[in-house]
């Protein structure tokens, strides 16, 4: 099964009950990864890239690598929800180093 559009997308309602559910699993400057369990068939993750963390090309730069680790990881077989709660200085953090710390978190 090929998780589509729906690997990133949430309603507000969805939205309330995962920040109510969620556990802090990583706490790094610029980086906090909250993990909850789903309801659905398929794991999420919610991206969260505030203004501050830059103009819009680096935002959507760091929201393209998590969806490409989430895809090419297979990490939405896991019944888990992820929140990546992302700051400017993820924008420092290797694409390895991200990919390694939402691999430890997920499974």
């Amino acid at each position: 099964m090929k998780p589509g559009k729906k690997l990133s997308s949430f309603t507000r309602t969805e939205v309330a009950t995962l920040f109510k559910s969620a556990r802090a699993k990583v706490k790094l400057p610029g980086l906090r990864i909250l993990k909850a369990p789903t309801i659905n068939p398929l794991g999420r993750v919610l991206i969260v890239t505030p203004r501050r963390v830059g103009n819009s090309p680096e935002r959507n730069l760091l929201r393209r690598r998590v969806r490409a680790i989430y895809r090419e990881g297979k990490l939405y077989l896991y019944p888990y929800d992820c929140v990546l709660l992302l700051g400017k200085e993820c924008l420092l953090v290797p694409f390895d180093e991200l990919r390694r710390l939402i691999h430890s978190v997920i499974k």
